[in-house]
């Protein structure tokens, strides 16, 4: 029989495919909606793969969830493609969504999963999680696309996103704090990382406020759409290399 090490390599070499696909489907092209619907199957059989090698979804380590990150953006990215009838898109999202896939495949795997993890509580809010992000960066690259071009109709666009973002990323955040109670008896212990989720929190939250203040709409409001997922990417990525947090909270 294989070895994990050796399925996990084949895992790998599905999510460069995956990233080969989204390159693809970076330009004026008339396959580029193609390859990018290829890219997000590859990436898909991926996911489905790696869960069946380990024996759990894959969601209990930075490899795999930053991978579902650029998987939540390329599936965001081609709802909007559909619903907008909007292809250059894909010149921001498939770029956006590459970017993540070779940081997930640069991450070393562990290939393992801690008991306080082995919940449905964790894993739900993981999923909803990375969907929120999908949102949020697909709401930052349309204010960019607002801000170059000038289209109103993409900042208003931006706003929908990110208010379907902020509600995900809510649930996510009762999620996690139901898996954190079930794990350590506890709803809250101030940690720099519970501490900066609920900053970004109120964050979207003020965008989503003050986007609707006269003052606010347009070139202001898209420039803090597009802050807000920078936030949550350091909220992730920041929080727990650069600020010191304790290893309670994944």
């Amino acid at each position: 029989m294989e070895s994990l090490n050796e399925l996990g390599e084949l895992s790998s070499w599905l999510l460069l495919a995956a990233a080969v696909f989204y390159i693809l489907a970076i330009g004026e092209n008339t396959r580029a909606r193609l390859y990018f619907q290829l890219g997000i199957g590859v990436h898909v059989v991926n996911f489905i793969k790696r869960g069946y090698d380990l024996g759990w979804i894959p969601l209990a380590e930075k490899h795999d969830t930053i991978s579902l990150l650029a998987l939540s953006i390329a599936l965001v990215t081609l709802y909007l493609v559909r619903a907008e009838k909007n292809d250059r898109v894909l010149l921001y999202g498939a770029p956006l969504a590459v970017v993540f896939v070779f940081v997930s495949f640069l991450t070393n795997r562990i290939d393992g999963i801690s008991p306080f993890l082995r919940t449905p509580w964790f894993f739900l809010h993981i999923l909803t999680y990375f969907l929120s992000f999908g949102f949020l960066a697909a709401g930052s690259y349309l204010g960019i696309m607002y801000l170059t071009g000038g289209d109103e109709k993409l900042e208003a666009v931006q706003y929908r996103v990110m208010v379907h973002g902020w509600i995900v990323f809510t649930i996510s955040l009762v999620l996690g704090s139901i898996w954190f109670f079930i794990a350590y008896g506890t709803y809250w212990l101030w940690t720099s990382k519970e501490l900066w989720s609920t900053l970004t929190w109120f964050y979207l939250g003020m965008y989503l406020h003050a986007r609707l203040m006269k003052g606010w709409r347009g070139r202001p409001a898209a420039i803090m759409g597009i802050a807000g997922f920078a936030f949550a990417v350091f909220t992730y990525f920041g929080v727990g290399t650069i600020i010191p947090s304790p290893p309670t909270l994944f």
